[in-house]
């Protein structure tokens, strides 16, 4: 990963962190939004949240689910029944 991408993809996680209420599960509707206030694009976003996944940075229990792995939010890894709450909700 480049060293622009990277700056951004942090900045975005940090923003994230900031805003969501689920703390480190996310979908990518939620990182858009979230890339929108870096002034980057749709694509723009899904470029590093494929980088950052493939980075184990990032992992994706699903199509449009994302969690951030340790140390990213908290040193602990996000509990199985959160991401499979939190999937839910974001099918609703």
């Amino acid at each position: 990963m480049s060293e622009p991408r990277l700056s951004h993809g942090f900045k975005l996680l940090q923003i994230l962190l900031e805003q969501l209420p689920d703390g480190r599960v996310f979908t990518t509707g939620e990182a858009v939004r979230a890339g929108s206030e870096l002034e980057l694009t749709t694509a723009h976003v899904h470029k590093l949240l494929s980088d950052l996944a493939s980075g184990a940075i990032l992992a994706r229990p699903r199509r449009g689910l994302y969690v951030m792995r340790p140390p990213f939010g908290g040193r602990d890894e996000v509990l199985p029944i959160a991401i499979a709450v939190r999937a839910e909700i974001g099918r609703a």
